[in-house]
């Protein structure tokens, strides 16, 4: 099951990589309805809630930090082809400037607001936790670890009025304690990036792995994403561990 993992849809330039273009986004979308895919949720991937087709393909899409793009770009060009996804929100950045990301050069960014979130819940997404305040979990006491996946948590729960259900991991990082917590904090699963294969047999669904999609992917390399090639694996790997530059920037700034 291709799992994808984005982050922005915009024409914005920034810095990084991890913000795809419009039409770089439209392009794929058209592809996966041009080969019959269908998207899928979380909720019923790990459920096993679905029937396996060849002719009907699935994928799940989801979108890490709650962008305010994804509303004005990802959203209408997905909805235009019957297609919803997963979208994992910063609890307390809900409206505000990213200012938890490195944002070099001071080009920062947007997040959705509370009733742009609900309208996506409304239209069939599925709504997640990516924290309260997207931080590096690993590095963290136990407590405070606590504290982002459970506040977090009730907080998108009470503003959709719907279960929350699903993490995904900030930066990519989690161990077996993290793990140990999410677990307690009462998700049914949590996403990652690149996952070691020992972590993805013992945890299951709380070491899910996705595919990141970013600038510099051209239509045939999503397309081997989708098919989960070793090239693409081997670079989400490079990708995840460069990742880790925000920490240490955030770090020196301080």
């Amino acid at each position: 099951m291709p799992i994808l993992a984005y982050h922005k849809v915009s024409n914005k330039p920034e810095w990084g990589i991890t913000s795809v273009r419009i039409r770089q986004f439209e392009s794929q979308v058209r592809f996966l309805s041009q080969q019959n895919y269908h998207t899928l949720s979380l909720e019923s991937y790990i459920t096993g809630n679905y029937k396996s087709n060849r002719q009907q393909p699935r994928v799940i899409i989801t979108f890490d930090d709650a962008d305010e793009s994804v509303y004005h770009h990802a959203f209408p060009i997905l909805k235009a082809h019957g297609f919803t996804a997963t979208l994992f929100v910063i609890a307390d950045f809900v409206g505000k400037n990213n200012s938890w990301d490195a944002n070099l050069g001071g080009r920062s960014s947007r997040h959705l607001e509370w009733e742009q979130i609900k309208t996506l819940a409304h239209e069939g997404w599925e709504i997640g936790s990516h924290t309260a305040t997207h931080p590096d979990l690993v590095n963290l006491s136990s407590d405070r670890v606590e504290t982002e996946l459970r506040q977090s948590k009730q907080t998108i729960s009470q503003q959709i009025d719907q279960p929350v259900r699903f993490l995904s991991y900030p930066f990519n990082r989690f161990d077996h304690r993290i793990i140990g917590l999410a677990r307690q904090a009462g998700y049914a699963g949590a996403c990652a990036l690149s996952v070691p294969f020992a972590f993805r047999k013992q945890h299951g669904d709380f070491a899910i792995p996705r595919q990141g999609v970013y600038l510099i992917d051209t239509l045939y390399r999503f397309q081997q994403k989708l098919s989960n090639s070793r090239v693409e694996q081997f670079k989400q790997r490079v990708i995840s561990f460069a990742s880790r530059g925000t920490i240490f920037y955030k770090r020196l700034r301080k």
